[in-house]
């Protein structure tokens, strides 16, 4: 059961705040796997957002401060640009965000962001990364994106204690059919070590990422399409999971509980699946609520070498705030060579309500 909240305060049109975030309760849940009995905890508060924003007199120019989730990049199903969704990512999927500052600005087609967040704060979150000495690393992204026409180019810099680089691109063939793609160059892995251990040697040096998209929305139906391919030069081969396993099992343990959480549940919540060198996603949904009342969306992910995550859900928005949602997902392993080996060809169903409170002043 969830309820959300979603607050925003505009005063003298030039200073907002805005603040989101969900209550969150989980009576029951399934077992995980056979090592550990059935989870139940109460009510959560979890804040997504809490966003003070003004915007500086005479100038194209708004400060931000607070906590926020930094979006960027065009694709859907498997994002390789979103340097601050990715770091801020829990290991069971959600992600609540980031205190960070801000400086964004507009000029006519061109658009700049600077999102920063010091070594020293009063703030702390927990995705703060922390060095050999474990002092906590500054963190700094800059972004600057072009518009023309039907056309958007973005170019990012990232910096978390290593240097990144990424750019995006986003076009129009027709009325219909939109192409994007996505590239990241990194100074260390684009992939997350498995629990910070030397489980299997790998290259630290630099790595990069590709992605290649395209939606598809005919006129003449309520749906939308997207395929996208992503490759990773820093992602673990069947080689590597061999090695690891190898590794693993001279220390008596089954499977890197430290990587993903070893509950299938909590499968619903993951956005994508990180470490195939290979990766092909396809999602189909409705673009507009079917008959007023219903979304609906299939999900399925080939990840090499052997595979296949898919996820099928239905919401309908029943009456006002309140919405029920019946989700279910399914991961499968066909020849138990990749990172899918370790989810145990999970499965699930899940039904969830949810109430939003939503006030604009």
């Amino acid at each position: 059961m969830e309820g959300d909240l979603d607050w925003y305060l505009l005063m003298a049109d030039r200073l907002s705040f805005s603040l989101s975030g969900a209550v969150r309760w989980q009576e029951a849940a399934g077992t995980c796997w056979k090592e550990t009995p059935s989870m139940r905890e109460g009510a959560k508060l979890y804040v997504r957002e809490a966003l003070l924003s003004a915007d500086i007199p005479a100038t194209p120019f708004r400060l931000m401060a607070g906590k926020t989730m930094v979006r960027h990049g065009p694709a859907v199903l498997l994002p390789i640009t979103d340097f601050l969704i990715k770091d801020t990512k829990l290991n069971n999927g959600d992600n609540w965000g980031k205190w960070l500052f801000g400086l964004s600005g507009s000029f006519s087609a061109v658009m700049v962001e600077l999102w920063a967040f010091p070594e020293h704060t009063w703030f702390a979150d927990d995705y703060r990364k922390r060095d050999s000495a474990d002092n906590e690393v500054p963190m700094a992204l800059f972004h600057l994106s072009f518009t023309h026409s039907i056309h958007r180019l973005g170019l990012l810099y990232y910096h978390n204690g290593e240097h990144s680089g990424g750019m995006y691109y986003s076009g129009q063939i027709n009325e219909s059919l939109l192409p994007y793609m996505e590239g990241a160059i990194s100074s260390s892995s684009l992939v997350r070590s498995l629990d910070g251990s030397t489980l299997t040697q790998r290259s630290d040096g630099w790595s990069a990422d590709f992605l290649a998209g395209m939606s598809y929305a005919p006129s003449f139906a309520d749906v939308s399409v997207f395929l996208e391919y992503r490759y990773r030069s820093s992602g673990y081969s069947e080689s590597d999971w061999k090695n690891i396993e190898i590794a693993l099992s001279s220390l008596h343990i089954d499977r890197p509980y430290d990587y993903y959480p070893v509950c299938g549940y909590l499968s619903t919540t993951i956005p994508y699946l990180e470490t195939a060198i290979h990766a092909v996603g396809l999602r189909i949904q409705n673009t507009g609520l079917v008959a007023g009342f219903l979304n609906y969306s299939l999900t399925s992910f080939f990840l090499a070498p052997d595979g296949f995550y898919s996820a099928a859900r239905i919401e309908l928005h029943a009456i006002d705030r309140l919405s029920l949602a019946v989700q279910g997902v399914s991961i499968v392993s066909v020849d138990r060579a990749g990172e899918t080996a370790w989810w145990n060809n999970t499965w699930n169903i899940q039904i969830a309500a949810r109430w939003t409170v939503r006030a604009y002043e």
